[in-house]
């Protein structure tokens, strides 16, 4: 149901509506004629009327309680109602779009003029924004793509089967919304039966059933050839078999943990594209397609169907106009990821420096560590020398090289010296090699290696019209450190630069759903984890709380699949935190544990986490 939440059900048929009993001979009445005290407004049947008012609502609070309770009792974790009422506790509900303001600073109230402010967005998001930097390699890749385009293909496809078709067609999620067509999932397995600123919002792409179904039958086609083939970059773990993202960030958290034993810091730098699945050049694509050998019809297929798209955007019941999509892979789609992995396949991977690449679909880091040991720790400390009868006499008769200069005056023109020759280092215009006479050797070797390998992926991002965001991406310095240091990075530390702009140094970057920190505490994303952990236990109070009727089976199950999950996703890379740092997500099932068996606070827990 559109705008609505859906009520759930237990069985099949659903019973009529209970009526609530109000007090005898008085709550019909109450609604259907005009009351004593409307007619006589005196303070007696005022009083008598407030009342009645408490009374009937005390009713209804008491007749809902009984209900919920009731369910609560008959409610199992196989019917749909379970799941349903759970999601619908989790979520916020609908929330209504507010007015937005236009580029002429005119506000959009009707829903029309709402719709193409949302559609004017999603046209410039689907557009390439920036003229191309390299205009006669883009003329070269589109009369390429449009010379092999026009040949006839010379590889067959294999036919669709109407098995093929059969085994799609009965995965179809019957409870999808539907598309242009108007026609449900469930009609092809049964076909008889029946905020303030547009650039916020990102809708949601209803696709048709049909489009999907075909849609499906291109991936398995192009991953075949892809996969089968290993043709995809080892350094590509999205939308990949035995691949997923707790495994990129546990990669990339073992070499940094593998410096930190050989007690030397580690630089990563993260990138921020742009709507990256909204902006792929199609001709750039098609060509990346050739390379990869990919079968000429499948490829002539594929260009058809990224071609001519249009949109248009419904709000509430007001349709815009249509639009052209000029850029950019059908949001929503199962071959999109795919796509998108054959477009980015040939990135630069700087391995023969030593710099890592990092990719999980649209998700680019590159981090680096030297070999040679950071001047943190590692720089071997002097064995100091029991002292002797010979050194204990006194001060020494022999005067320092510091003393004779302030004896002679010169300690002022000396140090005046030093400071102007650091301060030309620094004001060099070089970005890393003019603070390098400040860093120390590794940390100077890194970032020259760092800022190589980021000016060549710059160049490759500008060349195939992919947009990087330099505001919102992030570099770390990981160092080890027991204790958490006040300063982000070394002092003299220079920024990395992207296409002639600053990355800002972070003490901590979501990556992946896990938040990394310089020292690899994870502190911080053991606190955002506790707080979303405490935000579904706290949604989910009235269904697993101590005054719940649910069975306590059926409440371990609702901890498990909803809140549990939130604490242990990628339980891997934070495994070796500090044991007190794991036991704040331990008070949260023990928490749980007291509420949902509405045990006193001096009931001993004995369980871990993991049981």
């Amino acid at each position: 149901m559109e705008g609505g939440r859906a009520t759930p059900d237990i069985g099949e048929e659903h019973p009529p509506r209970p009526v609530v009993p109000g007090p005898s001979g008085f709550a019909v009445p109450w609604r259907e004629r005009p009351t004593p005290w409307s007619a006589y407004p005196t303070p007696e049947y005022k009083s008598k009327a407030r009342a009645l008012q408490r009374e009937v609502k005390a009713r209804v609070r008491e007749f809902r309680n009984e209900t919920w309770t009731d369910l609560m009792e008959q409610i199992k974790p196989s019917h749909k109602a379970f799941w349903a009422i759970t999601k619908a506790l989790k979520t916020e509900g609908y929330t209504p779009i507010p007015p937005f303001k236009k580029p002429d600073n005119s506000v959009a109230i009707e829903d029309a003029e709402i719709a193409e402010c949302l559609a004017d967005s999603i046209e410039t998001q689907c557009s390439h924004a920036s003229p191309p930097h390299d205009i006669a390699h883009i003329s070269r890749i589109e009369e390429e793509v449009l010379k092999k385009t026009s040949l006839e293909p010379k590889d067959d496809l294999a036919p669709v089967s109407l098995s093929e078709v059969q085994t799609l067609v009965k995965s179809f999620n019957t409870r999808k919304a539907q598309g242009l067509d108007r026609i449900r999932g469930g009609d092809y397995r049964h076909p008889q039966a029946r905020e303030t600123t547009s650039a916020s919002y990102r809708p949601i792409s209803l696709l048709s059933g049909l489009g999907k179904l075909f849609e499906k039958i291109l991936k398995t086609r192009l991953s075949d050839h892809l996969l089968g083939k290993g043709l995809i970059v080892d350094e590509q773990f999205g939308f990949r078999p035995v691949h997923s993202c707790p495994q990129q960030v546990l990669r990339l958290v073992e070499y940094v943990s593998e410096g930190f034993e050989t007690e030397r810091s580690t630089v990563a730098v993260f990138f921020d594209v742009a709507k990256a699945f909204d902006r792929v050049w199609h001709a750039g694509l098609i060509y990346k397609l050739y390379s990869l050998q990919v079968p000429d019809r499948l490829i002539i297929t594929i260009q058809n169907y990224l071609a001519n798209r249009y949109f248009t955007f419904r709000h509430e019941r007001t349709h815009s106009t249509r639009r052209l999509i000029r850029a950019g892979v059908p949001q929503g789609s199962t071959l999109s990821p795919l796509l998108y992995s054959a477009y980015t396949n040939d990135i630069p991977r700087p391995s023969s420096s030593g710099v890592q690449l990092a990719l999980f679909a649209d998700n680019t880091a590159l981090f680096y560590g030297s070999r040679n040991r950071s001047s943190g720790g590692a720089r071997r400390r002097r064995r100091r020398r029991p002292p002797t009868a010979s050194r204990l006499k006194g001060p020494r008769k022999q005067k320092s090289f510091a003393y004779k200069l302030l004896k002679r005056g010169l300690a002022k023109s000396f140090a005046y010296k030093l400071f102007k020759r650091g301060l030309a280092n620094l004001m060099s215009p070089t970005s890393t090699s003019g603070v390098a006479p400040l860093l120390n050797r590794s940390t100077r070797f890194t970032l020259l290696s760092l800022q190589r390998a980021i000016d060549e992926l710059g160049q490759w991002f500008r060349k195939w019209r992919i947009e990087v965001n330099p505001d919102k991406s992030a570099a770390i310095q990981f160092k080890y450190g027991k204790i958490r240091s006040r300063l982000i990075v070394d002092k003299n530390t220079p920024n990395l630069k992207t296409l002639d702009a600053n990355i800002p140094w972070q003490r901590n970057y979501k990556y992946l759903g896990v938040t990394l920190d310089k020292n690899l505490h994870f502190r911080d994303h053991i606190e955002c984890v506790r707080n979303n952990a405490f935000f579904y236990k706290a949604r989910l109070g009235v269904m697993v709380g101590g005054k719940s009727k649910l069975p306590r089976r059926n409440k371990r199950t609702i901890y498990k699949i909803c809140i549990r999950t939130v604490m242990t996703y990628a339980s891997p890379v934070f495994a070796h935190a500090a044991p007190k740092a794991l036991h704040r997500l331990q008070v949260i099932q023990n928490k749980f544990s007291r509420a949902a068996t509405n045990a006193h606070w001096c009931v001993r827990i004995q369980f871990s986490i993991g049981t």
